[in-house]
């Protein structure tokens, strides 16, 4: 459940951050050639950080519902 869970909202991110570059890419044109590639790169940092928050955030997850399971604690989520 959590790894399905995991997928869609990385899925959704990336799709957000493709999206958005197809509605800027226009504006990306008139800027020199050195402030093209600085926002790139802050995009790509902030993909990269997004997707990393939403994948530890879901192997944490994981990781507690598998102790509680194998503490012999029922999961409730």
């Amino acid at each position: 459940m959590y790894a399905l869970l995991s997928f869609i909202s990385s899925a959704l991110i990336l799709v957000s951050f493709v999206v958005t570059d197809i509605f800027y890419i226009d504006k990306l044109d008139t800027l020199p050639k050195d402030q093209k590639q600085i926002i790139m790169y802050i995009g790509m940092f902030t993909l990269y950080l997004t997707l990393y928050f939403v994948t530890y955030f879901f192997n944490t997850a994981i990781i507690t519902s598998v102790k509680r399971k194998l503490d012999g604690q029922e999961n409730n989520f």
